[in-house]
């Protein structure tokens, strides 16, 4: 029997309740059996007491990250909650304000089925028709793509970090080289596939990849 991909979303609050998480929002109305919402909490004040008391303990997984710990902390920790999961199960990195729908659901298990690809990038362009992310990397700023097609060396690669979706494969052998250290995208960008979906969030069109 063919193992059915787990979605591990992860999102890391700061000073901020969980119910004014638009991410967190968004993601517990979609109808995904297999999407597990892990809360990690980095707040410094009373926002941890109340969202201790505040999360629906059927819908999502919360941690207190005891203080702001920053990201790639926050991050390591939440591969460590993962060690034991499926290397073909996806983690996906989220801030804590992108209303994400339905639709990268879609497009993502569309995608995750090709197992020769490992990261999958959104690609976000600006109002003004520029791809600010991925981008190439460069010593003072980073470069321009012109087109989602436009191929980007892999040392350079650069991509923000919203959305990113990562088969868990991707990190197994660099935590244990690394003995858990803070995490570096790029040393984890091993193979990038390109898929389009047309949303409109915050005013910008995100095309998820």
């Amino acid at each position: 029997m063919k193992k059915v991909i787990e979605y591990y979303a992860v999102v890391v609050l700061y000073n901020k309740k969980i119910q004014e998480s638009i991410t967190v929002s968004h993601l517990m109305q979609l109808k995904e059996e297999q999407l597990h919402i892990i809360v990690l909490d980095n707040s410094t004040d009373d926002y941890v007491a109340e969202n201790k008391e505040y999360f629906p303990i059927d819908l999502l997984t919360y941690h207190s990250m005891g203080g702001n710990v920053g990201l790639s902390k926050a991050y390591n920790y939440a591969l460590s909650i993962l060690k034991d999961k499926s290397e073909d199960d996806i983690v996906i990195w989220f801030d804590d304000d992108t209303p994400v729908k339905q639709e990268y659901f879609d497009c993502l298990k569309n995608k995750v089925v090709d197992k020769t690809f490992d990261v999958f990038v959104p690609v976000i362009y600006g109002q003004n028709g520029v791809i600010y992310s991925p981008n190439e990397s460069g010593w003072l700023k980073g470069k321009y793509i012109k087109s989602p097609e436009q191929q980007i060396p892999q040392n350079k690669f650069n991509a923000i970090n919203s959305c990113l979706a990562v088969r868990l494969k991707a990190y197994k052998g660099y935590l244990i080289r690394h003995g858990g250290n803070c995490i570096k995208r790029s040393c984890l960008l091993k193979t990038i596939l390109s898929f389009h979906l047309n949303e409109n969030l915050s005013g910008r069109t995100w095309l998820l990849v």
